[in-house]
């Protein structure tokens, strides 16, 4: 399951994140959970913490559920800080990293048509502990 090309269709089908990128995210992310330390080492190797911050920063304008798609990004470098050292040691470089560390996203996903502010404004927004 853990291949460097599974890791290649994940990263080609979100380059220019479509309609249901959302969709792609959240079934990279379950995959992610089922082989953490493997999933983390590979995502190191294949440089997967400076794109997932790229796709953190895009608009996302075709995308069904942005904020899911974030959240799960979120929840992805969230292991790969947990299960690798090399991954937390990239992650600690990244001024943006305390922007997204700390907040609680679980009560706020969802798959309707309001917009989620906390992840827009998460600059503006008081860190929240796990």
């Amino acid at each position: 399951m853990c291949t460097k090309d599974t890791f290649r269709a994940f990263r080609a089908l979100l380059e220019e994140p479509g309609q249901n990128a959302d969709y792609v995210m959240e079934t990279f992310r379950i995959m992610w959970k089922a082989d953490k330390k493997g999933f983390s080492q590979m995502g190191v190797d294949q440089k997967l913490i400076k794109f997932f911050f790229k796709l953190l920063e895009h608009p996302m304008k075709d995308v069904n559920d942005v904020n899911l798609t974030k959240v799960n990004i979120i929840q992805i470098l969230k292991i790969m800080e947990k299960t690798n050292e090399e991954a937390a040691e990239q992650l600690a470089e990244i001024e943006e990293w305390e922007r997204y560390k700390h907040q609680k996203h679980d009560l706020f996903v969802s798959r309707n048509e309001t917009t989620d502010h906390f992840i827009e404004q998460s600059s503006k927004i008081l860190a929240l502990e796990n």
